[in-house]
This record gives structure tokens, sequence and C-alpha cells, in this order.
């Protein structure tokens, strides 16, 4: 932990991460327990949900964890009562979850209208899901942060053949600037955090390696991005040291794109 961070605590927060059991957002999930708070975990897949909770456990965290699909209102509203009966109401909302990794990259035009609506449930639609259910809690409090996970590919030169995912993670932006101004008045900060591409299990396996090469290449700092380099910037919005910043965006990548 950097001695800047450690400055970021969260003991006596309740924290929702949504994909919040594999990948990166089990990085940020860890991040945040190991910061104190206590974490509720929503994730589609329910054997990496318990393996997430082990980790935490062993960090010796506070972590309930919930299967949550995020593109259903009804279990979306039941994740969010989940947290508040077993940890409390959230304080914090980190959205997350996104349909991605198993995208095929196809030309525009031949991206069947089922993975449109599934990138646009999962990605936007779910997030406002995710938002609607926790603002309450929020609003009644008097303070929350929400986190929308956007991604620097909807700031810069789109890579072909995933037209449908470059446009949700747009939406992401338009999304987290329009509640910043709905929700403002009652004190909760809405900020997006644009990733670029990241060295995760699942793009190392599926993306050929000089596609990394070309994003060291584009960047200022020439090395991979990789989850734990977006702790610090999650953390942050998600932290009182953040109280004044809404609408905004963190792109996290290295200087390939600068905002």
């Amino acid at each position: 932990m950097t001695e800047k961070a450690a400055t970021m605590k969260f003991d006596g927060k309740t924290v929702i991460v949504t994909g919040g059991a594999k990948g990166i957002g089990r990085v940020y999930s860890a991040a945040f327990a190991e910061r104190g708070a206590s974490v509720c975990v929503a994730d589609i897949d329910e054997g990496a949900l318990r393996q997430t909770s082990e980790e935490i456990g062993k960090l010796g965290g506070r972590c309930h964890c919930v299967r949550t699909d995020v593109s259903d209102p009804d279990s979306v509203e039941k994740m969010v009562r989940s947290c508040d009966s077993s940890l409390g109401p959230p304080d914090v909302l980190v959205n997350n979850a996104a349909y991605f990794s198993t995208i095929a990259r196809r030309p525009w035009n031949e991206v069947p209208a089922d993975e449109w609506r599934k990138a646009l449930d999962v990605n936007v639609v779910g997030m406002w899901l995710c938002c609607r259910a926790a603002f309450p809690y929020m609003k009644q409090r008097g303070r929350g942060k929400i986190v929308n996970i956007s991604s620097g590919t909807a700031l810069g030169s789109p890579s072909p053949g995933f037209i449908h995912y470059v446009t949700s993670k747009g939406a992401v932006i338009s999304f987290t600037r329009a509640l910043a101004r709905e929700v403002g008045e009652y004190n909760v900060n809405v900020n997006t955090v644009t990733p670029g591409l990241v060295a995760t299990e699942a793009t190392v396996a599926n993306y050929p390696k000089d596609t990394f090469l070309r994003s060291r290449e584009r960047r200022c700092l020439k090395r991979d991005l990789v989850p734990a380099d977006l702790v610090g910037a999650v953390l942050f919005l998600a932290s009182e040291e953040s109280d004044f910043v809404t609408g905004q965006i963190i792109n996290v990548d290295g200087g390939s794109i600068m905002v």
C-alpha cells in the first residue's frame, strides 16, 4: 500500500462492487476490504463469488456476496436490499459489471441484434438499475459516491469490431454527467474512470500479443496497464478526498489518451 493510498480509509463504509468477483472487479473488492470497508460483492458467477469471499476473509475483511444479474431489475433490487440487511446501507457504488470479454470481433453491420441488446442491457441499463436501487439509501443519509467504469475506447480512436461495446461505454460517460446533475443536490457524487487496455487473464488469453505491444508504444509510460493501476483512481473517487469532484472523468492509461 502506498502512503497516499493509506490515507484513503473506508472504516465504517459499505461499498457495492458489481462484477466484483472476477478480474479487475475482484481487485477493487479486495482493495476496499483491505482499507476497512464492508464490501458487497455482486456478480453473476457463483463460483467466483465463493472464491472472492474466501480471499477477502483471509485478508481479514468483511464481505457479503450476492449472485446478481445487473440487467435484471428484480435481481438488482434484491442485491441492494441484501447488502443493506447484511452490511448496512451502501455508501459507495462501483458500477464495474460489463459485457466485454466474450464479445467476438465483427464488422459493425454483422453484429447480431441480441449482442447489441446485451451490451446495452449490461453496460448501460444495468448501471442505471444499480444507481436507481442504491440512490434512495444515499439520499436518505445525505451522501454517497457512485463510480462508473467506462473505457478509454470511448475517448480515443476506437478499435474496429467492437462498435456495440464502444457505444455502450460512451453512454456511460454521458450517463455519469447527466446523473451528477440530477443527484448533486443530495450530496451524491458521480464520476467515471476510463481504463485503457488492461492486461487481465481474460485479455491476455484472448488478445494477440502484438495488441499489448502497440498499446505500450502509444503510452508515455512504457509498460502494460494492470488491474492494480486502476485502484488509486477508484479509491479516490469513492473516498472523502473527492467530496467536491463530480461529473468528471479520470482516464487511467499511462498517457495514451490525454483528456
